[in-house]
């Protein structure tokens, strides 16, 4: 199975049209994407013409089986299934996407949600810079997949989900970055700090500060806030760098070797298993996975 992420138009100006109003020259739900005149025969060379070759194999018919497409905007989240051949159509002009040819495919609306309903992993995936840069662009992160399978009603990944061989990585990476951040900043509320926000935004490398206005220490195991100090604190899921910058008292990340001031995915979910309400927190935002999965952690 493989999943892709789609941008019908620019900010998906077309997704409502196109998948709830037929208003397409297919009369019926479909995508599309432009890329200039570019053709099933003539891709262009480089990024672009490797999100068409891929949009063209998902409409074979060996294919559409095992593809699912995910559109996000408007408020809601929809996921589509190929359910025809890809159609070549001159743009009239009603679209107003420059001198395009259209790429057409019918699709299945498997579900269509709003984005309330949805978990955030998925909710959010607009926040992928990558994703977002493109208009077809596969989906690799696990949770982003997770998530897909769930609302879609599939199996998830087995290669990906081994209880013989967990890992907090399995459990962390079905959060949104935005939530992964929520956590660590409860983490350090539960343990008495002051967290004036839940999520860097646009500052620089840092995601998080931890206020200890306390004549204590406060410890998270061999993480020390000293009292009357603060501490300043990268949150990364992925890619996250090998060393904690100098410039950061801490990172928290899910696979970084633990070292001073490095600490991953197990001494977090070990911190959050201390808190009732942080734990209650994690379970909560977590509640659409299988409680199969939950239950090594004892969340």
């Amino acid at each position: 199975m493989k999943f892709y992420y789609l941008k019908l138009g620019k900010s998906n100006k077309h997704a409502i049209d196109w998948l709830d109003k037929h208003d397409n020259p297919l009369k019926r739900p479909a995508i599309v994407i432009f890329f200039g005149r570019s053709t099933r025969e003539n891709p262009r060379a480089g990024e672009s013409g490797q999100q068409i070759k891929a949009f063209y194999e998902s409409a074979d018919l060996a294919n559409r089986s095992n593809r699912l497409f995910v559109v996000v905007g408007k408020g809601v989240v929809w996921i589509l299934q190929p359910d025809g051949e890809v159609v070549e159509a001159e743009d009239t002009g009603r679209l107003n996407e420059d001198d395009n040819l259209l790429k057409m495919m019918p699709v299945k609306i498997l579900k269509r949600l709003a984005a309330k309903d949805v978990p955030h992993v998925l909710a959010s995936i607009n926040a992928n810079t990558f994703l977002v840069q493109g208009t077809f662009r596969e989906i690799k992160p696990w949770g982003n997949q997770k998530a897909i399978c769930h609302l879609a009603g599939i199996n998830f990944p087995q290669e990906h989900w081994r209880l013989d061989d967990f890992s907090a990585r399995q459990l962390l990476e079905c959060l949104s970055s935005v939530e992964l951040e929520t956590l660590v900043a409860r983490v350090f509320e539960a343990a008495g700090c002051f967290v004036p926000a839940h999520r860097g935004g646009m500052m620089s490398d840092i995601d998080l500060f931890a206020h200890n206005d306390s004549s204590m220490d406060i410890h998270l195991d061999e993480l020390c806030v000293p009292a009357g100090k603060s501490v300043s604190i990268q949150v990364k899921g992925s890619n996250a760098p090998s060393e904690c910058p100098d410039e950061i008292d801490c990172l928290i990340a899910f696979d970084v070797e633990r070292k001073p001031k490095c600490f991953d995915g197990e001494w977090l979910l070990k911190q959050v298993i201390k808190f009732p309400m942080v734990k209650a927190w994690l379970r909560r935002s977590l509640n659409w996975l299988p409680e199969k999965m939950l239950n090594p952690y004892g969340i």
